[in-house]
């Protein structure tokens, strides 16, 4: 289910999204400290998973299409200086932030479950492209924003009421009723 529905007005790339995102989540006490939040691929950037377990400590699952390069990402993962600036609480800090990594790497190295977990996402474009028939679902005219807030509410209620399983979603999905 998702967690947060958004609508930007100006068209933005998908990959500038996830910094407000997750602000918009911490805001919203949503999110905490070790969360795991799986992302469409479309916001994949090393510069979101440096955000997301930096400022937010979260640990932030993209899966993209090719293959991703380990090494180049567990490079961009430096101790925040401002650990450094208590210098009481410096180990904590630095312990809680090498276990989000090691969480991190370790998830993305199985693929598996993410893809399983990804698939889910899948589902839901699918269901409100074709099960409802919003085809366009990427508009950004101020028109569209009660339909498109609207397709999202409904969706959201009809997967919480007839959605148990995965094969229940992917059914689902499938049904076109337009």
């Amino acid at each position: 289910m998702p967690v947060l529905f958004m609508l930007a007005s100006e068209s933005p790339h998908d990959t500038h999204m996830v910094p407000k995102i997750l602000k918009e989540l911490k805001r919203r006490k949503i999110i905490r400290t070790g969360d795991k939040l799986l992302f469409y691929r479309c916001y994949y950037s090393y510069y979101n998973y440096k955000i997301a377990l930096k400022m937010y400590k979260v640990i932030p699952l993209i899966l993209v299409k090719g293959e991703l390069n380990m090494k180049k990402l567990n490079s961009i993962f430096s101790y925040p200086l401002d650990y450094f600036l208590n210098k009481k609480d410096t180990t904590k800090l630095k312990r809680e932030y090498k276990t989000l990594v090691n969480e991190l790497m370790s998830h993305l190295s199985n693929r598996k479950v993410i893809k399983y977990q990804r698939s889910y996402i899948e589902y839901y474009f699918k269901f409100i492209k074709e099960g409802l028939g919003f085809k366009h679902l990427h508009k950004y005219t101020d028109s569209m924003h009660k339909t498109t807030s609207l397709i999202v509410l409904l969706s959201g209620i009809i997967i919480h009421y007839c959605v148990d399983t995965k094969e229940d979603f992917q059914k689902l999905s499938e049904i076109k009723y337009f």
